[in-house]
């Protein structure tokens, strides 16, 4: 997709790398990045049906494929009679069939071509022929309820309210759902759509004083309440916060599309009150303002693209690293864009940000080797080393693989294997990591998505001269299952760093509609070495050193979303103390969160 000087600010970087350990389909589908739903659009459309007439309810502009080209549209919807052997009737819209269409079972086994039953429902896969008209390339039955309809945007019309796909005509009614966010996880290689791709980070650069520049922004308003966190054990002492924050956004692209710069500013205010026993609750109010991103990204040549400036250090998972860093990095596209290799460096924010951030006086260098095994699915191998000139002398050096399949329905899963070594103040870090998942996307109504997983960090007694596991003190191990928003999928209310633990984790979320989903979780976790330390977790509370059983913890997450104009969250967690612990009450935790976006 090729840039122009349009109101509507579009970006088209032919790239070839993720954001360090970030995943995503392969670069070509990565770029044409639309910020807006219009013609090139790659859409979702939903709805119910009106006899045989379609009404759209919600429109989502989802991450377009290898496979996804413009001839290609898939149709789900209930079949009528045509009276024509080579013509059939789904969704209200005619498709030709011949000897060429495939036909599948409803186990999704080869069939041969079969008379599609009145008032069943089928997805068809076609291909608009030269003529116009849809010819069937694939024909199976389908477990949705739902019509659908997927393919790239043709035309707009708001004014008579209709949405155009090739020959596919729909009525946009005034009260359809429109979602102009990429659902894609893994955003590709270009920065501009993983940072549009992120429910937090993202505006709508809604303002366009030139056709290459955009102003936009957002204001979030988020409320936290922590109960028990010390589990019982001593004077009550909770804790209940109110933030604020606003971002202002300017993007710039390059006429010729081979490159963009993006530069924000963000002010915040915190307002926190410490509950305990016997004392008035006194409000603490603490403020910060920084230049929380500014760079620039381009294109060398066709292979080669260059990052530099205060940018995310970000990935798909954030089991490495969800970190803004300034620092450049350099990405090298082989094999036609199937392997990506990146070097990176970056030290911490120490200019236009808070002195004593978590990220001054460090550093970061990084090596990442990706292959793209098709748009779904993908396998990384990274090195990471970290250095510190502060007292702590946090210098963890990681090594791992990881495969990444997130597909928009059926089996996905994720896998990491991890070597850590460095040094954690005066000890050595010796330790392993394992994190393996599976997750289901049905297709039901509800779009139910069922998650499975185990992560281990090894652990050592503290007795010896080195510590276990380490992850990299740049993560936030945070992401999404099947729903709208992101969560911390090791839990809410315990928040453990993945050291020293077992942790299983069993999820259900449904997803009914685009604008909303709720996710519930429940963990279990279990020392790996049995003492009476705890590293970096948000309790306040010690283990006893007599039991590895720390616990269990139940989280509900339900997410929403209108459009790019507003994002929020509601978090509900109760973590249930095991007997590793001597207090025995429960912790809970309580967040609501709105973002407003302009």
């Amino acid at each position: 997709m090729k840039p122009s000087p349009t109101s509507s600010i579009r970006l088209s970087l032919a790239v070839s790398a993720a954001l360090i350990a970030g995943g995503c389909s392969t670069p070509e589908a990565a770029t044409g990045t639309v910020l807006e739903l219009g013609p090139g659009s790659w859409v979702e459309v939903q709805g119910r049906m009106d006899g045989d007439t379609p009404i759209v309810e919600e429109v989502e502009v989802v991450a377009r494929g290898d496979a996804d080209t413009q001839e290609k549209i898939e149709i789900t919807g209930p079949s009528k009679p045509t009276g024509k052997p080579d013509l059939i009737r789904i969704a209200g819209q005619e498709v030709e069939v011949s000897g060429s269409t495939e036909y599948e079972d409803a186990q999704g086994g080869t069939a041969d071509p079969y008379e599609l039953a009145e008032g069943e429902w089928y997805r068809v896969k076609t291909r608009i022929r030269s003529t116009g008209a849809l010819k069937a390339r694939s024909v199976e039955p389908s477990d949705s309820k739902r019509f659908e309809i997927e393919g790239e945007v043709t035309r707009l019309d708001p004014g008579r309210g209709v949405l155009t796909l090739g020959p596919v005509v729909l009525d946009l009614p005034q009260e359809a759902r429109i979602s102009l966010q990429p659902e894609d996880i893994s955003s590709g290689s270009d920065p501009l759509r993983r940072f549009q791709a992120d429910e937090q980070t993202s505006v709508p650069f809604t303002f366009r004083p030139l056709p290459n520049l955009g102003i936009g922004g957002q204001v979030t308003l988020e409320v936290n309440q922590d109960r028990d966190r010390n589990l019982g054990l001593g004077a009550r002492r909770d804790k209940s916060t109110f933030e604020s924050s606003a971002n202002l956004d300017m993007l710039w692209t390059q006429p010729d599309g081979r490159g963009m710069a993006l530069f924000e500013v963000r002010t915040a205010h915190q307002w926190e009150w410490d509950h305990r026993d016997g004392q008035k609750d006194q409000a603490q109010h603490s403020s910060r303002d920084s230049i929380s991103r500014a760079y620039y990204f381009g294109e060398v040549t066709d292979t080669l693209s260059v990052q530099a400036g205060r940018h995310d250090f970000d990935e798909e998972r954030e089991w490495l690293y969800d970190e803004v860093l300034d620092g450049g990095r350099l990405i090298q596209k082989l094999a036609g864009g199937d392997i990506e290799v990146e070097l990176a460096a970056a030290a911490g924010r120490n200019f236009a940000d808070l002195e004593d951030n978590s990220t001054s006086d460090t550093g970061t260098f990084v090596g990442v080797a990706r292959y793209y095994v098709n748009q779904d699915h993908w396998l990384t191998a990274y090195a990471l080393d970290r250095t510190d000139s502060s007292d702590a002398r946090f210098e963890p050096q990681l090594y791992g693989l990881r495969s990444f399949s997130r597909p928009y329905r059926g089996l996905g899963h994720w896998l990491e294997l991890s070597l850590a070594r460095g040094r954690d103040g005066s000890k050595d870090i010796r330790g392993e990591a394992l994190d393996v998942g599976l997750l289901y996307r049905f297709e039901d109504e509800l779009r139910t998505t069922l998650t499975v997983g185990y992560a281990y960090g090894s652990g050592r007694d503290i007795a010896e001269n080195a510590v276990g596991y380490r992850q990299s003190g740049l993560h936030d191990n945070n992401s999404k299952f099947g729903g709208v928003t992101s969560f911390k999928y090791y839990g809410e209310v315990f928040e453990p760093d993945l050291s020293n633990l077992d942790i299983t984790t069993l999820g259900i979320g449904i997803r009914p509609v685009s604008s909303w989903s709720a996710d519930l979780v429940l963990h279990t976790y279990r020392q790996d070495v049995i003492t009476d330390s705890l590293y970096a977790n948000d309790l306040r509370a010690r283990p006893n050193g007599r039991s590895g059983d720390l616990g269990h913890e139940i989280d509900l997450i339900v997410g929403f979303r209108q459009g790019q104009d507003m994002t929020g969250e509601l978090v509900a967690g109760r973590f249930d103390p095991g007997s590793a612990f001597d207090g025995q009450d429960a912790a809970y935790r309580f967040q609501l969160q709105f973002r407003f976006k302009f």
